[in-house]
């Protein structure tokens, strides 16, 4: 991210408590690894327990897949600003390229600047880190859902969680 768009999120993130919702590691640990055969002899309070350190959880993952679009669109602005400015000039610079497409253009440009090929790569990465976090996301939310729906199966009418 750029700077300035770094400073706004670390600046908002200090404002929402995002940094608050840190889980306990070992209870995730814990949580992630239950046994699902187990699951109807693990106590009321440990379930109430992981219940809530899987919504920790559950709400970094969601700040980090925000994280990740964000990073992504501002590389993907500098990436397009820094090809539409190349293509302004390329044009008049290669005449023998204008009957060529804007897609054979801009692979032509980004193949012969090393930093198009930098500004590229890092889109790629930005790109595959928004989609490898966006879909954890989901699974969390089923796993918590299956919890709830044991405590409540186990323990009765549970408030508050209701799934």
């Amino acid at each position: 991210m750029t700077g300035l768009l770094d400073k706004s999120v670390r600046d908002l993130s200090n404002i929402l408590s995002l940094g608050s919702a840190n889980p306990d590691k070992t209870e995730l640990e814990k949580a992630l690894s239950l046994d699902v055969k187990v699951l109807d002899t693990v106590s009321k309070v440990d379930l109430l327990k992981y219940i809530t350190v899987l919504g920790q959880y559950l709400i970094t993952l969601k700040f980090a897949e925000n994280l990740k679009k964000a990073a992504y669109m501002d590389i993907h602005k500098v990436f397009d600003h820094e090809i539409n400015m190349k293509m302004i000039s390329f044009d008049n610079d290669h005449s023998d390229m204008k009957k060529r497409t804007v897609k054979e253009k801009k692979s032509f440009l980004v193949k012969n600047s090393d930093m198009m090929k930098e500004l590229e790569n890092k889109l790629s990465t930005a790109e595959i880190e928004a989609e490898l976090v966006s879909g954890m996301s989901r699974p969390v939310e089923e796993y918590i859902q299956v919890l709830k729906r044991v405590l409540d199966s186990n323990y009765g009418n549970n408030r508050g969680f209701n799934g």
